[in-house]
């Protein structure tokens, strides 16, 4: 009889390993999901002796943001820097996430809604003001919706109308996401 093409030979033989590991999360409580997310321990087993006690986690709209990790009891949790992020994009209940590792704790991440869609991401714009000691960079969080458009600047928020023909008419913006 003829093999499948397909067909699984050895059950003990020697096995394909992703080159850039991946491991995929979904928030199944909401309170516990923006506080703290743990990392899968297969994935430890793989990757974990590579891990740095903080990570970089890259979006596809360019953001990165730097996340401690928290080791306790042989468990890893997604610490400081977590709870901001898990608030920034407004994680919940039903939403998930695909983490790929690119090495020297650095991941990929995409974030995909309760259908299994992928988020569009919040538009972020970093500014730098130098001072005579350092710079500081600051976040703004632009949201676009209905006519109006958003501007979020170290606790203030700006509510700026659109005319309707820019409420009509697509513009590009930053992160490929558009606005209108």
């Amino acid at each position: 009889m003829a093999a499948f093409p397909h067909q699984k030979i050895d059950l003990q033989g020697p096995k394909f390993r992703a080159t850039t590991p991946h491991f995929f999360k979904m928030i199944a409580d909401e309170i516990s999901g923006n506080k703290r997310l743990r990392v899968p321990k297969t994935f430890l087993d793989k990757c974990g002796e590579h891990l740095s006690d903080q990570i970089h986690l890259k979006l596809p709209c360019g953001s990165e943001w730097k996340i401690k990790l928290r080791r306790c009891n042989g468990e890893v949790w997604l610490g400081k820097g977590w709870p901001e992020f898990s608030e920034f994009y407004s994680l919940k209940k039903g939403n998930s996430l695909l983490f790929r590792y690119e090495g020297n704790s650095k991941f990929n991440v995409l974030i995909f809604d309760e259908s299994g869609t992928e988020m569009d991401y919040p538009i972020t714009i970093t500014l730098i003001e130098e001072t005579d000691e350092e710079r500081k960079a600051e976040q703004i969080l632009i949201l676009h919706q209905g006519r109006h458009l958003h501007l979020h600047l170290k606790g203030f928020m700006l509510k700026l109308p659109m005319s309707s023909s820019q409420a009509t008419h697509s513009s590009k913006s930053l992160c490929g996401n558009t606005l209108g």
